[in-house]
């Protein structure tokens, strides 16, 4: 194979291309990304949720958020659940607001100071090659150049092509902003149609966003701002909003929830919303998209170092990706099931009922008697498992169950699966904890034991 010009070439310079740039410089590999837009570029999307931040603080990057956001207003107003407007504490909402085009620049400018080189704007037109890859980067001075792994970070579309899988009905959003005032709230409404939701940002505007089946204007012959603002009109938190103008043209959005098929190949990764799109009720599109890219930037780190842990990365990056879609598509139905006010309307109907999960049986384990021999249940499997051993992907013995949302590998900093080695003889759980008291004190044991009895992973042996 050729040398290539660059150990890694990353298309897309949001928060996750930023991200995985950032820690792919701080550790020495030759790193390059390619972004389209010119920064600062306007983008939606400006609520942070609680998990953003300690990772950025994990990243040395938390004056980031502060520099290019503000807390949540003192106050929150939601009318979701029940038709009366629920007033809402910060403290209770969490939440961190930013100005995106300021915070995307600074999370960019923080990966070239680490060592990455930017190519901006310009658009990338990659293709595979005998040193990896081949990426024509479009721009006012055109370049051509070969690197090694590819990471697409290029949104929903991405810049690898592939087939994109919806886990969600359609839904489309109608963004714009607004003049504001200091001291305005968040809102977020439920109406028939859909729902609507809004963010100050600074002290002189306001992000407004409109989520529905679809571009209902269409069929009623209204212009787009017409449509937005009747629509307007008939709530209870944005109706003062219905004549006030625009900073702006309206912008139509896709907001369906895709991932793609194959999140991950032996010479290339997807994250952030190339890898998946997930709904923006949940307010953490940015939080996995940084996330994706930590564990993206650790299985580039592994394959460079280790290129027989290939498979074990996109293995590990793959499963990552299911386990959220999973979890996500269980967390949407719940949350939007709890508008039964419109349940017959399709936006809400539809979302009720997608992706319904067979609830599993419940289960309230009795006393642990300390009499009685133990087993690993029936269900439950031990094979090698891809994880993430400080920054890098190891294989390491894990457990499958059903009643587990995903493998266990570690619980409370321990390899479980090297201490249920040996079980054949039924030992008691007092035998069990003196032969665990080698490698781990009772105080720690004890709960460990019972976690596991607690989900059946541990059971009688007759």
């Amino acid at each position: 194979m050729d040398c290539p010009d660059w150990d890694v070439c990353i298309v897309g310079g949001g928060p996750a291309g930023a991200t995985a740039a950032f820690r792919l410089a701080v550790w020495g590999h030759r790193v390059c990304v390619v972004e389209q837009a010119q920064y600062p570029r306007p983008h939606v999307g400006e609520s942070l949720s609680p998990g953003a931040l300690p990772l950025l603080k994990s990243l040395g990057l938390a004056d980031i958020a502060a520099r290019a956001g503000q807390p949540a207003p003192d106050e929150t107003l939601i009318c979701w659940a029940h038709p009366q407007v629920e007033p809402v504490s910060r403290a209770r909402a969490a939440s961190f607001l930013v100005d995106r085009a300021r915070f995307d620049a600074l999370l960019l400018q923080a990966a070239e100071l680490a060592g990455a080189k930017i190519f901006q704007p310009a658009r990338a037109v990659p293709e595979p090659c005998s040193s990896g890859w081949r990426i024509r980067a479009a721009g006012s001075t055109p370049v051509t150049f070969t690197a090694g792994l590819l990471i697409d970070a290029a949104g929903r579309r991405g810049c690898i092509p592939g087939r994109r899988v919806p886990f969600s009905p359609p839904m489309r959003a109608l963004w714009s902003r607004l003049p504001g005032r200091d001291g305005e709230p968040v809102r977020l409404e439920a109406i028939p149609s859909g729902w609507i939701w809004s963010a100050p940002i600074g002290s002189d505007a306001i992000s407004l966003l409109f989520f529905s089946s679809g571009p209902g204007f269409r069929r009623t012959g209204l212009s787009c701002e017409d449509f937005l603002r009747k629509t307007l009109a008939g709530t209870q938190l944005f109706a003062g909003w219905a004549q006030a103008p625009l900073l702006g043209p309206i912008a139509q959005l896709d907001a369906t929830c895709i991932r793609a098929a194959e999140p991950a190949g032996p010479s290339y990764l997807k994250i952030g919303e190339a890898s998946f799109s997930l709904d923006p009720l949940s307010s953490t599109g940015v939080e996995k998209a940084i996330q994706t890219a930590m564990i993206g930037a650790c299985i580039v780190h592994t394959m460079r170092h280790y290129p027989e842990r290939t498979a074990l990365g996109t293995r590990f990056l793959r499963e990552r990706q299911q386990e959220t879609v999973a979890l996500n598509t269980a967390w949407n139905r719940r949350f939007y099931a709890e508008v039964e006010r419109f349940a017959d309307e399709p936006f809400w109907n539809s979302r009720r009922a997608y992706g319904v999960i067979s609830p599993g049986s419940a289960f309230t384990a009795p006393a642990l008697s300390c009499g009685r021999g133990l087993r690993l249940s029936a269900d439950v499997s031990v094979q090698e498992e891809p994880c993430l051993v400080g920054d890098f992907i190891e294989g390491r013995l894990g457990l499958r169950s059903p009643r587990l949302n995903r493998p266990l590998v570690f619980l409370g900093g321990v390899e479980v699966a090297t201490l249920l080695e040996g079980l054949n003889d039924a030992p008691t759980r007092e035998t069990l904890l003196r032969r665990w008291s080698a490698t781990l004190p009772r105080i720690q044991a004890e709960p460990l034991c019972r976690w596991l009895w607690e989900r059946q992973i541990l059971v009688y042996a007759d």
